[in-house]
């Protein structure tokens, strides 16, 4: 079973991607004009940025 600490990053990490998504969608799009296939670029970037969450300092911004 989770700990809690694992629910509040799971959390937290969710709220700052939500938050994060539309302006990821909008950089990527400039690049990659299919709306699928940037949206897919955003999927594997947020698994990417789940995989180091635990590596995330909060004093500073999600994206950079």
């Amino acid at each position: 079973m989770p700990t809690t600490n694992n629910n509040n990053d799971h959390e937290r990490f969710t709220r700052l991607l939500l938050e994060s998504e539309p302006l990821m969608l909008r950089s990527v799009v400039v690049l990659v004009p299919d709306r699928a296939d940037a949206r897919e670029i955003i999927q594997d970037t947020a698994v990417a940025l789940r995989r180091q969450f635990d590596s995330y300092d909060p004093k500073r911004p999600f994206l950079n």
